[in-house]
């Protein structure tokens, strides 16, 4: 079963970012799996990096993802209930 793609919270910040990153890149017809994962409401693995641009773009804070922060360098799994959980790379 497929999810509306959710517009707000934090996966509506993700989706929000990666199509403005993509604007210029995107080929007509392709769509990536991290693309996919992300709007259909699926579990998706997210990056520091990706969660710092998307939370600084939507003008929230982001210190936690910058340099230094407690979640710098760090890779985060976001649920399908949208909630973002540190991912160690287990199961």
């Amino acid at each position: 079963m497929r999810r509306e793609e959710n517009s707000s919270g934090l996966r509506g910040l993700l989706v929000a970012e990666w199509d403005r990153s993509m604007a210029r890149w995107r080929i007509l017809g392709r769509v990536s799996e991290y693309e996919e994962a992300l709007k259909s409401g699926a579990e998706v693995l997210v990056s520091s990096s990706q969660m710092l641009r998307a939370l600084s773009l939507a003008g929230l804070s982001y210190r936690q993802f910058a340099y230094g922060g407690s979640g710098w360098g760090k890779t985060f799994m976001l649920d399908d209930r949208d909630q973002l959980h540190e991912w160690s790379g287990g199961d």
